[in-house]
């Protein structure tokens, strides 16, 4: 269906941008950063690792025998058809699964138990990316690695093992939100915003500084994540697998799909596109929150947020010591091969407009980084939302709106080719997830903004089902099965609060939650099944998320649903909701 949409054009899809440049000075660009830049350093944070004896030797991490069904689920779970340099195809090992699997539990099973991972599994293949629409650098071109097939099944089986351990032993920090069950964007987003409304409704204003690391995975050091791993219960067996998976690997780039480089040593660095990739960089920086002395940290992945609230008039005070905490950071960096990528260092002052117009803000002494001045900025991206300093999403909202009008326009002059039946499909595809994404944490949105952003959807249902401009639109909702934004928020909220209550994570939202017979004595009925409505004292902090979902919670009597699966909820849920229009 979706190649039949492109062939049409309604759907915009860039055209193919031939690279110019030899492979051999992309590759040189790519590995020149998996080098050691403080080998002194990080010796020494080797031998401070060395010496920290794990907490329970006897709770160690040992891999399990490989069963078919890990197998089954680890090759069902890729969908990518790409190949690695082996030549050997996702659709080939599914094709004839049942009669290799004997095999493949053989294989993967001694890689496991005597700590070993074929050369050619450790051997990717890059693709060179565009990133702007006419490349002339290096620079301008972002590396995919293609890696085996047979690779990929492997380390989701290692993945599943030591995700489980990891859970079991509670050893992943809180701070962290990267690529863990029950964590995403959105819980990373609901923290960043909550704590901002939180110093608002405290009188307080909030520094909140945005940093990255440049190249971040290609830094990681073979050895410091080894010992960083033994200190966390890893036991010899798996240590030597994973020596073994990380050390002589090889890459090489692939341009115009006939010209090759030269194969080249990474001497540091995860493999990009792999498996196990992210949540062996989530371990190397797990200790990486507990650095700091003041403020609050969050990580995603990379992206690591810092904040701290102060009292108004006293900005100079928190600058001093957010500088003093970047000095630690800075440390932590140097010791762990890592770079913080000044260019995109963004701090912010956010709170009340009272607050931020009496207190000077704008005269601050600029934030320091490794001796460059960084200027405050007014409004930030960060994990794909724009937080302006009043948290009124005006920024937001306008790229948005420009988003969607663009795909809109896109998607008109194809109109007539296609019957709605598809029309509804590619918004609900291309369109909706938009609209979709970070509405939990923008409650608080301004009418007007609420009121542009409806008017897309309206435009949508009309180009969907042919609505003449002048008619009212609101029937044709129910005709298409849909709900108004403020509802598909309510949905939204539900949902991600039926799933966190159920599994209890992430638990830095789950303990933001009480229930009635926690804060009260006297006890009834329901006391041990409604939420308890956080006192707050503005409206800023009553558009929380804990605020928000313990108040559907109770109104939807969501206490009644929690046993039931996630399907069966969404549609009760759902029909819940509906009774209300």
């Amino acid at each position: 269906m979706w190649a039949a949409i492109r062939s049409v054009g309604a759907v915009r899809r860039s055209p193919p941008v031939k690279c110019d440049l030899d492979p051999n000075v992309l590759n040189e660009h790519y590995t020149c950063v998996a080098k050691v830049t403080y080998p002194n350093e990080i010796q020494e944070g080797i031998c401070r690792y060395k010496n920290m004896e794990c907490e329970n030797r006897q709770d160690k991490f040992y891999f399990s025998y490989v069963l078919p069904e890990d197998v089954i689920k680890s090759v069902n779970s890729i969908s990518s058809k790409a190949q690695g340099v082996d030549g050997i195809s996702i659709t080939m090992i599914k094709q004839c699964l049942v009669h290799i699997i004997p095999c493949l539990c053989h294989i993967f099973d001694h890689c496991l138990q005597y700590g070993v991972f074929p050369s050619i599994w450790k051997m990717a293949q890059v693709i060179p990316i565009p990133k702007k629409k006419e490349p002339v650098d290096p620079r301008d071109f972002r590396p995919v690695s293609l890696i085996s097939v047979l690779a990929k099944i492997c380390e989701k089986i290692v993945f599943s093992q030591i995700n489980k351990y990891l859970s079991e032993k509670n050893i992943l920090s809180s701070a962290q939100s990267g690529f863990r069950k029950g964590h995403s964007t959105t819980t990373t987003l609901i923290k960043t915003t909550d704590e901002i409304r939180a110093a608002i409704d405290n009188r307080e204003l909030s520094l909140m500084i945005l940093f990255d690391f440049s190249k971040a995975f290609e830094k990681v050091h073979h050895n410091l994540l080894i010992v960083k791993l033994k200190s966390m219960g890893f036991s010899r067996a798996a240590l030597s697998w994973f020596e073994a998976y990380l050390t002589s690997r090889q890459q090489r780039v692939l341009v115009d799909q006939n010209k090759f480089s030269s194969w080249t040593d990474l001497d540091t660095g995860i493999p990009q596109g792999s498996v196990m990739g992210p949540l062996l960089y989530s371990l190397y920086v797990n200790d990486l929150d507990k650095i700091f002395k003041h403020g609050s940290v969050h990580l995603y992945a990379d992206d690591l947020r810092y904040t701290i609230a102060f009292k108004p008039g006293q900005h100079e005070e928190a600058i001093r010591i957010a500088e003093n905490d970047i000095e630690l950071l800075k440390k932590y960096a140097v010791e762990h091969n890592l770079d913080l990528n000044i260019e995109k260092t963004q701090p912010m002052f956010l709170g009340s407009r009272k607050y931020l117009n009496s207190n000077n803000i704008s005269e601050a002494t600029p934030i320091t980084v490794e001796n460059v001045q960084i200027p405050y900025v007014s409004h930030a991206c960060y994990l794909g939302v724009e937080i302006d300093q009043t948290l009124c999403w005006s920024f937001h909202v306008d790229n948005l709106c420009k988003k969607i009008l663009s795909n809109l326009c896109q998607l008109r002059r194809k109109k007539d080719s296609l019957p709605s039946s598809i029309r509804q499909k590619i918004v609900n595809s291309v369109i909706c997830p938009n609209f979709d994404y970070g509405a939990i944490v923008m409650s608080d949105m301004h009418a007007e903004n609420k009121l542009k952003l409806q008017r897309l959807q309206n435009v949508c249902v009309r180009f969907i089902l042919d609505v003449r401009k002048y008619d009212h639109v609101t029937p044709y909702y129910t005709q298409l099965n849909w709900f108004k934004l403020d509802k598909r928020r309510v949905m939204s909220t539900a949902s991600l609060l039926f799933n966190m209550i159920k599994s209890q994570t992430p638990m830095y939202l789950f303990n933001t939650f009480k229930l009635s017979s926690q804060v009260n004595s006297r006890k009834n009925r329901l006391s041990d099944r409604m939420l308890i409505i956080p006192v707050h004292r503005t409206e800023k902090y009553g558009h929380s998320f804990t605020i928000i979902a313990s108040k559907i919670w109770n109104k939807y009597k969501m206490y009644d649903l929690i046993t039931l699966n996630y399907h069966c909820f969404k549609k009760r849920m759902k029909d819940m909701v509906l009774r209300e229009l």
